[in-house]
């Protein structure tokens, strides 16, 4: 068998394989041995891209994140209020849906002392405190407003992945019809807005 030639950013990939192939808790699960195995080397060869099993489960939360980000911002590029809204969350739950093992890397606990991991997650963030923004929605309520949005989109996503949803049901239509009702939520918290104490310029926009 014909060994892989290594990088850091191969190694990345081959565990993202790994990860995938063991389902949501993937990347907490994840070994280096099935790694080398699928790069056809020995486990101390993949020692010489990653220092150890935690900093390779860093960098596939970096990586995680840095997926989630561009993801989302190719959904919401061009669009604002409750239409970036739908926006992000269509691509936020089509991320987890895809990438079960590596949104669940992005749900768990990142190291402040990692500089890259860190810096991935908080480009995820800007990108999301950019479409709170765009809503209209003042500074002082922003981080509300985006716990709000977060704990809908990962308490559906994470009830799918499991399986959760078991009733007959349509769920792409229960999905549409959650993200309508905490957009609609949303515009019907005036004191939430900039500048007005109405949301009458939300109107118009749809998820």
């Amino acid at each position: 068998m014909t060994k892989i030639k290594l990088s850091t950013e191969v190694v990345l990939d081959l565990a993202e394989e790994c990860a995938e192939a063991l389902g949501s808790n993937g990347v907490a699960e994840l070994t280096l041995a099935p790694i080398a195995a699928k790069a056809h080397v020995t486990v101390p060869s993949i020692y010489k891209h990653v220092t150890n099993l935690a900093d390779l489960r860093e960098r596939l939360a970096a990586r995680a994140f840095a997926q989630l980000n561009d993801a989302v911002v190719r959904a919401t590029v061009g669009r604002s209020g409750l239409d970036a809204l739908g926006a992000l969350a269509h691509a936020y739950r089509d991320y987890a849906r895809a990438h079960p093992a590596m949104y669940g890397a992005a749900q768990g606990p990142v190291l402040d002392s990692t500089p890259t991991a860190r810096e991935s997650r908080d480009e995820f963030m800007r990108t999301v405190t950019a479409i709170v923004a765009g809503m209209g929605i003042a500074e002082e309520y922003r981080v509300d407003a985006m716990r709000a949005i977060r704990a809908t989109l990962h308490g559906f996503s994470q009830l799918e992945n499991s399986g959760g949803f078991s009733l007959a049901n349509e769920v792409d239509t229960s999905f549409d019809r959650v993200i309508f009702w905490l957009g609609s939520a949303i515009t019907q918290a005036p004191e939430l807005f900039e500048g007005a104490r109405n949301p009458s310029h939300q109107k118009g926009h749809s998820v």
